[in-house]
């Protein structure tokens, strides 16, 4: 289960996939399908009974093997009826499920039976309003070292780094866990103002890590987690 960033902009896009989808295929509705909500819901298998369910995609039968969802930051749904704010998409395999709608569309039109249905692992992922300060990639020509990163994963084992410099510099990345235990490191150059990086790596357990960013005159850090 990844997504394509977790902040996300005025006029950007979420994508999350989730590959390697098995969902059962017994009963008049079986197949996948995605939640949004407003808390983690990973493993549930009973969603749309959750109190933090916001609203669900539509359902395919059968389950292709990965299923993605998308979602433009425009302000029509969230900035619309939902606020800002972050938000949890979470892949919905499920079967044996009856119809509560004619004819049902959405998952929500669907009854779930819940020894028959599971939750995958829930992505988090911030919408911005528009003029969000984090959303500002321009630099303060005052402040001759700034530096901001963020950093997401984009494949299982591809991390896309964004970084935000006053300064062209050679720059040094190190990711560590949660024990401090440096996992990897690897040097890339920087152009002044906005730049992505990609890396490859491999061997990441999931959990949550720190990706510091360093150059010769400054350093910032930020958290990474694999799911």
């Amino acid at each position: 289960m990844v997504g394509s960033d977790t902040l996300i902009c005025a006029g950007d896009t979420l994508t999350v996939t989730s590959s390697g989808v098995v969902a059962p295929t017994v009963g008049n509705y079986a197949g996948v399908s995605w939640a949004i909500s407003s808390a983690d819901i990973s493993g549930s298998t009973d969603p749309l009974n959750d109190p933090s369910l916001i609203t669900t995609y539509t359902f395919n039968y059968p389950a292709p093997s990965t299923s993605l969802r998308q979602l433009v930051n425009d302000g029509a749904f969230i900035g619309g009826p939902v606020p800002y704010g972050v938000y949890y998409w979470t892949p919905v395999v499920f079967g044996n499920a009856t119809s509560s709608a004619a004819p049902p569309q959405f998952l929500q039109d669907l009854v779930l039976d819940p020894s028959c249905t599971i939750s995958g692992a829930s992505f988090a992922a911030r919408f911005a309003a528009p003029g969000d300060p984090a959303c500002n990639v321009g630099i303060n020509n005052t402040d001759l070292n700034a530096l901001v990163a963020s950093a997401f994963f984009s494949s299982t084992n591809q991390i896309k780094v964004r970084v935000n410099t006053s300064l062209r510099s050679k720059a040094e990345i190190s990711i560590l866990d949660i024990t401090g235990r440096v996992v990897y490191t690897n040097n890339f150059y920087l152009s002044k103002g906005s730049n992505t990086e990609s890396f490859t790596v491999n061997g990441l357990s999931t959990g949550t890590y720190v990706v510091k960013i360093a150059t010769d005159n400054t350093s910032t850090s930020t958290k990474l987690v694999k799911l």
